[in-house]
């Protein structure tokens, strides 16, 4: 922009000119209050004080001592008129200094309570200031009862942040250009301000061309009258809230965001109210990034002037309108010259900000819709069918009693059919797969409830290839499928175990529990086992390799305990008596599986050299077995007889008439007669009858076998 309203730069020059003017007085009769500024150059340290000024030569270069501040070289000392008031009560529009030495303040110091009635242009023109840090003293300055904050801090070109959140701003009227020309303002914290008494915003940011962020919660402007210019050539703000604003009284709101040029999101609230508002003229001209405009709180009467108001608002594609919204076409308010202001040259900040010059004033200049492969060149009235209208044709014919709602630009219906559709891969989870689906068609990406929906998927549970179809909505019409991929899942962080198992004779294969995901998987279907180191007793290991929906291996251990040879059922062979001890061949079987002697188990003999028939074995368990089992065996002569000690008749008893056999014998009396035959020490009659072992039949062996049938003796 080259050019801005004369208006405005009358009222700048009368501000910079009154920025250096002394102060006005008021009078008290009881006492004078002297307000000093005492301005060190070494330092470049601004001082303000109130009370008995320290003594002053007429030339410069004095030395003074000023509270803690002493050998303070002194361009100058620089006084306000006395003040004939309450001794703490201090009037003063400006510091006092010269516009040369206003530039080369670095720090602000105060150096005891004041209570000024203004801080009009207080530090106008200091280009040093950058921050609140270069301020000492605030906590001494009681603003209660100023009344104008008019350019307070206007011209500070190299303050970059300002957070004014704890100044009683109660009184405060006007805070008109108070940071115009803060061109290295980035951040100001204003919130929480008592703005309620404030009637004029005019031109407040003019020219921060610097400021993102703005915090304007709570501010109240129910009384304000004037916003003209107040957010003008803001180029760096994106967003700004100005929920809390009633303009109810407000009458001007002339450029109040002209070359907001990268403003996208702009709030009003529900109590912007314009009925009071007669000049709206390049209210948001040139907001080139604003998109999307709510103007339902809007009020605009016949006498509304609201040319230019929507000048170079090029991507201004939703413009919301209420009932008492109206299209007006005065005549340009002009300049007491009778021009339209036009003629004087702007700053140029390196901004492709509007020309003013360029602006249509007899008309709100409602830049058109484009017309091309997306858009019409219409505005519609969404949710409706009946109203589609040129820029010019809305501004004729907008009526809110049928028209209100929002109007957006009318786009182009098309087909779906060649549409680009793109989902990222998904790892296979159990359960339906419903990715982000992207859809493009001609090189735009089309955005999901608005231009399409998801018709549904296909094949979307298992590892493989699901399909997504999408149908078009709005503009979008038919519909398109794409697909993506579902990886099977990794078993890397599976859970995987298997239960202890007991050595049966081969190798341990037991079931494997496999769980990945919160689900207990099946073998087969989502893996398979191998199994390493089980085919003998101690620690085995098993490896899990994924399959179908699963993927990568896992791999887990269990334990085989030695088998125990309790159950174990031992075999050994009747033995032929030699008088030696016999030590025949054990055959031990566990659960069908024949063991292998000095591997599987050892043995041990008892009772193993005597005819008998419960020789006895023993059978620990060795390697795989463990625990023992107890077998037997017989030791019988080589005729194949047994016997029963004692049982000489072989009836399977011990009895008296064994004993008389026995008593026979050992007097040399035969008894074959009854089938008895003591003929050979080896036949089963003799070795029956030979209880005392001693291989001969004496009479102690009948009187033993005697005492057994009657019991009171045990043969073994």
């Amino acid at each position: 922009m080259k050019r801005t309203t004369k208006i405005l730069a009358i009222l700048l020059s009368v501000c910079m000119l009154a920025a250096f003017l002394p102060a006005a007085s008021l009078a008290d009769s009881d006492e004078t209050v002297r307000l000093y500024t005492v301005f060190d150059v070494g330092t470049k340290t601004l001082f303000v004080g109130v009370g008995e000024r320290p003594d002053k030569d007429d030339e410069a270069g004095v030395t003074f001592k000023i509270n803690n501040y002493t050998n303070t070289t002194l361009f100058g000392i620089y006084n306000t008129p006395d003040y004939d008031d309450a001794p703490s009560l201090v009037h003063m529009s400006t510091f006092g200094i010269p516009g040369p030495l206003a530039e080369q303040v670095e720090k602000i110091v105060f150096l005891n309570v004041i209570r000024p009635e203004t801080a009009t242009f207080w530090f106008a023109g200091m280009e040093k200031l950058k921050s609140m840090d270069d301020f000492t003293g605030w906590e001494m300055v009681d603003t209660g009862d100023v009344s104008a904050m008019m350019g307070t801090f206007m011209n500070c070109s190299s303050l970059e942040s300002v957070d004014l959140s704890f100044l009683d701003t109660g009184s405060v009227q006007t805070m008109a250009y108070m940071f115009l020309y803060d061109v290295a303002l980035k951040e100001a914290k204003l919130a929480g301000l008592d703005t309620k008494n404030v009637k004029e915003l005019g031109a407040m940011f003019l020219y921060c061309v610097s400021l993102e962020r703005l915090d304007l919660s709570g501010f109240s402007t129910e009384n304000v009258e004037d916003m003209s210019l107040t957010f003008a050539f803001c180029p760096s703000l994106q967003e700004l809230d100005l929920s809390s604003f009633d303009t109810e009284k407000t009458a001007c709101t002339e450029y109040m965001f002209v070359n907001c040029i990268g403003l996208k999101n702009l709030t009003l609230g529900e109590h912007f109210n314009t009925a009071n508002v007669t000049n709206m003229q390049g209210m948001f001209a040139g907001c080139k990034s604003l998109t999307a405009l709510d103007l339902g709180s809007f009020t605009v009467t016949d006498d509304t002037h609201m040319g230019g108001m929507f000048a170079f608002c090029d991507s201004l594609s939703s413009l919301t309108l209420g009932e008492d919204f109206k299209f007006t076409f005065l005549e340009p308010i002009v300049d007491d010259d009778g021009d339209d202001g036009d003629d004087a040259d702007d700053e140029d900040f390196g901004y492709d900000f509007c020309d003013p010059a360029e602006i249509d004033f007899t008309s709100p200049d409602l830049p058109e819709p484009p017309q091309n492969d997306d858009y019409t060149g219409l505005w519609v009235l969404e949710g409706s069918d009946q109203y589609r209208f040129t820029s010019a044709e809305l501004m004729k014919n907008y009526d809110g009693k049928t028209m209100a709602g929002t109007w957006i630009w009318e786009q182009k219906e098309k087909s779906l059919a060649n549409a680009e559709i793109v989902c990222e891969p998904q790892t296979f989870i159990g359960e339906a797969l419903q990715p982000t689906v992207t859809v493009t068609l001609n090189g735009r990406q089309l955005t999901e409830g608005e231009d399409f929906e998801i018709s549904g998927y296909e094949n979307n549970i298992n590892a493989g290839t699901a399909t997504v179809t999408v149908t078009g909505k709005g503009r979008y019409k038919d519909s398109a499928s794409g697909t993506f991929a579902i990886l099977p899942a990794g078993l890397s962080g599976a859970n995987v175990s298997a239960d202890a198992q007991t050595y049966a004779g081969g190798p341990a294969t037991p079931p494997v529990t496999v769980t990945a995901g919160g689900k207990t998987l099946t073998e087969g279907k989502d893996f398979t086992v191998s199994y390493q180191n089980n085919d003998a007793a101690g620690e085995a290991a098993f490896t899990v390799t994924g399959l179908g929906n699963y993927k990568g291996t896992a791999a887990g251990t269990f334990t085989i305990s030695p088998a125990d040879l309790a159950g174990a059922t031992v075999t050994v062979p009747d033995q032929i008596y030699t008088g030696q001890a016999l030590t025949p061949a054990v055959t031990v079987t566990l659960n069908g599986v024949t063991l292998t002697a000095g591997t599987d188990y050892t043995v041990e003999y008892s009772d193993n050299t005597e005819l008998t028939q419960a020789a006895a074995v023993l059978v620990t368990g060795t390697g795989n077995y463990t625990g023992t089992v107890s077998g037997a065996f017989r030791i019988k002569t080589e005729d194949g007889v047994d016997f029963l000690l004692g049982d000489v008749d072989g009836n399977g008893k011990v009895e008296a008439a064994d004993a008389r056999f026995a008593l026979r014998a050992a007097v040399g009396l035969d008894d074959t007669a009854v089938g008895l035959d003591f003929s050979k020490k080896t036949n089963r009659c003799f070795l029956a009858a030979d209880v005392t072992k001693d291989k001969t039949i004496q009479a102690a062996d009948a009187r033993l076998i005697l005492r057994a049938a009657v019991g009171l003796e045990t043969l073994s």
